[in-house]
Protein backbone atom coordinates (compact mmCIF):
# COMPACT_ATOMS: atom_id res chain seq x y z
CA UNK A 1 0.00 0.00 0.00
CA UNK A 2 1.53 3.35 -0.99
CA UNK A 3 1.33 6.59 1.01
CA UNK A 4 -1.59 7.97 -1.01
CA UNK A 5 -3.67 4.86 -0.37
CA UNK A 6 -2.81 5.02 3.35
CA UNK A 7 -3.87 8.67 3.59
CA UNK A 8 -7.17 7.83 1.90
CA UNK A 9 -7.70 4.91 4.25
CA UNK A 10 -7.30 6.85 7.48
CA UNK A 11 -9.52 9.72 6.26
CA UNK A 12 -12.61 7.52 6.35
CA UNK A 13 -14.97 8.08 9.32
CA UNK A 14 -14.19 5.68 12.14
CA UNK A 15 -17.37 4.37 13.78
CA UNK A 16 -16.27 2.80 17.06
CA UNK A 17 -19.87 2.43 18.23
CA UNK A 18 -20.70 -0.06 15.48
CA UNK A 19 -21.40 -3.51 16.95
CA UNK A 20 -18.40 -5.43 15.63
CA UNK A 21 -19.14 -8.63 17.55
CA UNK A 22 -22.62 -10.14 17.03
CA UNK A 23 -24.40 -11.89 19.85
CA UNK A 24 -22.47 -14.86 21.22
CA UNK A 25 -20.15 -14.90 18.18
CA UNK A 26 -17.17 -16.65 19.80
CA UNK A 27 -14.98 -16.93 16.70
CA UNK A 28 -15.10 -13.21 15.92
CA UNK A 29 -14.53 -12.38 19.58
CA UNK A 30 -11.38 -14.51 19.53
CA UNK A 31 -10.10 -12.74 16.41
CA UNK A 32 -10.33 -9.33 18.07
CA UNK A 33 -9.06 -10.73 21.35
CA UNK A 34 -5.94 -12.06 19.60
CA UNK A 35 -5.35 -8.76 17.78
CA UNK A 36 -5.98 -6.27 20.58
CA UNK A 37 -2.48 -6.47 22.08
CA UNK A 38 -1.11 -4.83 18.92
CA UNK A 39 -2.76 -1.59 20.07
CA UNK A 40 -1.45 -1.63 23.64
CA UNK A 41 1.66 0.13 24.99
CA UNK A 42 4.33 -2.09 26.60
CA UNK A 43 3.61 -3.29 30.18
CA UNK A 44 6.38 -1.11 31.70
CA UNK A 45 4.74 2.08 30.40
CA UNK A 46 2.38 2.52 33.36
CA UNK A 47 5.21 2.10 35.88
CA UNK A 48 7.46 4.97 34.78
CA UNK A 49 6.88 8.24 36.66
CA UNK A 50 7.96 10.46 33.75
CA UNK A 51 5.31 8.89 31.51
CA UNK A 52 2.65 9.25 34.22
CA UNK A 53 3.33 12.98 34.59
CA UNK A 54 3.36 13.60 30.86
CA UNK A 55 0.20 11.56 30.36
CA UNK A 56 -1.77 13.55 32.94
CA UNK A 57 -0.93 16.73 31.08
CA UNK A 58 -1.66 15.14 27.69
CA UNK A 59 -5.16 14.05 28.79
CA UNK A 60 -5.92 17.59 29.97
CA UNK A 61 -4.52 19.00 26.71
CA UNK A 62 -6.65 16.67 24.56
CA UNK A 63 -9.84 17.46 26.47
CA UNK A 64 -9.32 21.23 26.42
CA UNK A 65 -8.50 21.37 22.73
CA UNK A 66 -11.25 19.08 21.46
CA UNK A 67 -14.20 20.97 22.89
CA UNK A 68 -16.33 22.24 20.03
CA UNK A 69 -19.99 22.81 19.28
CA UNK A 70 -20.49 19.08 18.67
CA UNK A 71 -18.20 17.47 21.22
CA UNK A 72 -17.18 13.87 20.50
CA UNK A 73 -15.70 12.33 23.65
CA UNK A 74 -14.06 9.54 21.67
CA UNK A 75 -11.74 11.97 19.82
CA UNK A 76 -9.57 12.88 22.85
CA UNK A 77 -9.82 9.24 24.00
CA UNK A 78 -8.41 8.02 20.69
CA UNK A 79 -5.78 10.78 20.62
CA UNK A 80 -4.47 9.68 24.03
CA UNK A 81 -4.40 6.06 22.83
CA UNK A 82 -2.18 7.12 19.91
CA UNK A 83 0.01 9.09 22.29
CA UNK A 84 0.32 6.17 24.72
CA UNK A 85 1.50 3.75 22.10
CA UNK A 86 3.88 6.23 20.46
CA UNK A 87 5.78 7.69 23.42
CA UNK A 88 6.09 4.31 25.13
CA UNK A 89 8.29 3.21 22.24
CA UNK A 90 9.58 6.28 20.36
CA UNK A 91 10.92 9.75 21.04
CA UNK A 92 8.81 12.70 19.94
CA UNK A 93 9.99 13.60 16.40
CA UNK A 94 12.04 16.78 16.05
CA UNK A 95 10.04 18.47 13.32
CA UNK A 96 10.90 21.99 14.54
CA UNK A 97 14.69 22.14 15.08
CA UNK A 98 15.89 23.31 18.49
CA UNK A 99 12.46 23.66 20.06
CA UNK A 100 11.53 20.65 22.26
CA UNK A 101 8.55 22.45 23.82
CA UNK A 102 6.97 23.37 20.49
CA UNK A 103 7.66 19.88 19.15
CA UNK A 104 5.81 18.44 22.16
CA UNK A 105 2.80 20.68 21.60
CA UNK A 106 2.88 19.87 17.90
CA UNK A 107 3.00 16.14 18.66
CA UNK A 108 -0.03 16.33 20.96
CA UNK A 109 -1.88 18.53 18.48
CA UNK A 110 -1.23 16.03 15.69
CA UNK A 111 -2.39 13.06 17.78
CA UNK A 112 -5.60 15.01 18.26
CA UNK A 113 -5.86 16.01 14.59
CA UNK A 114 -5.43 12.40 13.42
CA UNK A 115 -8.10 11.23 15.86
CA UNK A 116 -10.39 14.03 14.63
CA UNK A 117 -9.86 13.02 11.01
CA UNK A 118 -10.64 9.41 11.85
CA UNK A 119 -13.99 10.42 13.32
CA UNK A 120 -14.96 13.23 10.97
CA UNK A 121 -14.02 13.37 7.31
CA UNK A 122 -14.97 17.09 7.26
CA UNK A 123 -12.40 17.98 9.91
CA UNK A 124 -9.93 20.75 9.04
CA UNK A 125 -6.67 21.21 10.94
CA UNK A 126 -7.36 24.95 11.20
CA UNK A 127 -10.02 24.09 13.77
CA UNK A 128 -7.16 23.21 16.12
CA UNK A 129 -4.61 25.81 15.07
CA UNK A 130 -6.81 28.94 15.15
CA UNK A 131 -6.65 29.43 18.92
CA UNK A 132 -4.63 32.64 19.18
CA UNK A 133 -1.98 30.81 21.21
CA UNK A 134 1.51 31.36 19.72
CA UNK A 135 2.42 27.76 20.60
CA UNK A 136 -0.12 26.61 18.00
CA UNK A 137 1.30 28.69 15.16
CA UNK A 138 2.66 25.91 13.02
CA UNK A 139 3.36 25.75 9.33
CA UNK A 140 1.19 23.28 7.48
CA UNK A 141 4.27 21.37 6.34
CA UNK A 142 5.28 20.96 10.01
CA UNK A 143 1.86 19.58 10.86
CA UNK A 144 1.92 17.22 7.87
CA UNK A 145 5.42 16.00 8.72
CA UNK A 146 4.48 15.28 12.36
CA UNK A 147 1.24 13.52 11.38
CA UNK A 148 3.14 11.40 8.88
CA UNK A 149 5.78 10.49 11.48
CA UNK A 150 3.09 9.38 13.95
CA UNK A 151 1.23 7.29 11.39
CA UNK A 152 4.39 5.67 10.07
CA UNK A 153 5.72 4.74 13.51
CA UNK A 154 2.32 3.30 14.44
CA UNK A 155 2.44 1.33 11.17
CA UNK A 156 -0.72 3.03 9.91
CA UNK A 157 -2.83 1.06 12.39
CA UNK A 158 -5.04 3.99 13.29
CA UNK A 159 -8.36 2.14 13.58
CA UNK A 160 -7.74 1.08 17.13
CA UNK A 161 -9.36 -1.86 18.85
CA UNK A 162 -10.64 -0.15 21.98
CA UNK A 163 -12.73 -1.38 24.93
CA UNK A 164 -15.82 0.08 23.31
CA UNK A 165 -15.54 -2.54 20.54
CA UNK A 166 -16.30 -5.26 23.09
CA UNK A 167 -19.13 -3.58 25.01
CA UNK A 168 -22.01 -5.00 22.99
CA UNK A 169 -20.55 -8.48 23.24
CA UNK A 170 -20.65 -8.45 27.03
CA UNK A 171 -24.00 -6.67 27.25
CA UNK A 172 -25.53 -9.20 24.87
CA UNK A 173 -23.97 -12.02 26.82
CA UNK A 174 -25.75 -10.82 29.95
CA UNK A 175 -29.03 -10.70 28.08
CA UNK A 176 -28.61 -14.15 26.49
CA UNK A 177 -27.73 -15.89 29.76
CA UNK A 178 -30.04 -13.84 31.94
CA UNK A 179 -32.90 -12.59 29.72
CA UNK A 180 -35.14 -11.61 32.65
CA UNK A 181 -32.87 -8.70 33.59
CA UNK A 182 -33.10 -5.31 31.84
CA UNK A 183 -30.48 -4.60 29.20
CA UNK A 184 -27.58 -2.52 30.53
CA UNK A 185 -27.52 0.89 28.77
CA UNK A 186 -24.40 0.94 26.62
CA UNK A 187 -24.15 4.72 27.00
CA UNK A 188 -23.41 4.25 30.70
CA UNK A 189 -20.68 1.73 29.87
CA UNK A 190 -19.15 4.01 27.24
CA UNK A 191 -18.97 6.86 29.77
CA UNK A 192 -17.19 4.62 32.28
CA UNK A 193 -14.66 3.55 29.65
CA UNK A 194 -13.96 7.12 28.55
CA UNK A 195 -13.46 8.31 32.13
CA UNK A 196 -11.34 5.28 33.04
CA UNK A 197 -8.65 6.35 30.57
CA UNK A 198 -7.30 8.65 33.28
CA UNK A 199 -6.30 5.53 35.25
CA UNK A 200 -2.92 4.77 33.72
CA UNK A 201 -2.75 1.30 35.30
CA UNK A 202 -5.47 0.17 32.89
CA UNK A 203 -3.09 0.56 29.94
CA UNK A 204 -1.56 -2.73 31.13
CA UNK A 205 -4.77 -4.65 30.48
CA UNK A 206 -6.43 -5.79 27.30
CA UNK A 207 -9.25 -3.60 25.94
CA UNK A 208 -11.63 -6.57 26.24
CA UNK A 209 -10.90 -6.81 29.97
CA UNK A 210 -11.46 -3.08 30.44
CA UNK A 211 -14.76 -3.44 28.57
CA UNK A 212 -15.88 -6.34 30.73
CA UNK A 213 -15.03 -4.47 33.92
CA UNK A 214 -16.87 -1.37 32.69
CA UNK A 215 -19.97 -3.47 32.05
CA UNK A 216 -19.65 -4.90 35.57
CA UNK A 217 -19.34 -1.41 37.09
CA UNK A 218 -22.36 -0.14 35.13
CA UNK A 219 -24.44 -3.18 36.09
CA UNK A 220 -23.48 -2.88 39.77
CA UNK A 221 -24.64 0.74 39.80
CA UNK A 222 -27.92 0.05 38.01
CA UNK A 223 -28.78 -3.36 39.44
CA UNK A 224 -26.76 -3.82 42.66
CA UNK A 225 -28.81 -6.84 43.75
CA UNK A 226 -27.57 -8.80 40.71
CA UNK A 227 -23.84 -7.98 40.86
CA UNK A 228 -22.79 -11.48 41.98
CA UNK A 229 -24.69 -13.09 39.12
CA UNK A 230 -23.32 -10.61 36.58
CA UNK A 231 -19.77 -11.13 37.85
CA UNK A 232 -20.08 -14.90 37.40
CA UNK A 233 -21.42 -14.50 33.86
CA UNK A 234 -18.27 -12.62 32.87
CA UNK A 235 -15.60 -14.28 34.99
CA UNK A 236 -16.32 -17.78 33.78
CA UNK A 237 -16.82 -17.08 30.09
CA UNK A 238 -14.87 -17.01 27.87
CA UNK A 239 -12.42 -19.21 29.81
CA UNK A 240 -9.31 -17.28 28.76
CA UNK A 241 -10.61 -14.16 30.52
CA UNK A 242 -11.25 -15.84 33.84
CA UNK A 243 -7.84 -15.74 35.50
CA UNK A 244 -6.85 -12.23 34.43
CA UNK A 245 -10.21 -10.72 35.26
CA UNK A 246 -10.37 -12.57 38.56
CA UNK A 247 -7.19 -10.74 39.63
CA UNK A 248 -8.65 -7.39 38.60
CA UNK A 249 -12.02 -7.83 40.26
CA UNK A 250 -10.49 -9.04 43.53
Amino acid sequence: MDSQEKEEEISLPYDIYYNLIPEDHKDLFCEYFNAEEEFMPPPFYAKIHLFRSFRRYAIMFMEQNSKREKFDAFIPYLAVAYMDRFISTYDIPEVIPGSPKRNTYLFLTCCLSIASKMRNDDFKIRQLLDTGNPLFRYKMEEVSKMELSICCQLKWKMRYITPIFFVDYFINRFHILSPTHPVIPRRSVHQIIIKSQAVMKLTQYRPSIVAALAVLVASSRLYPANIVEFTCLILFYPPYLMNTMGILVI
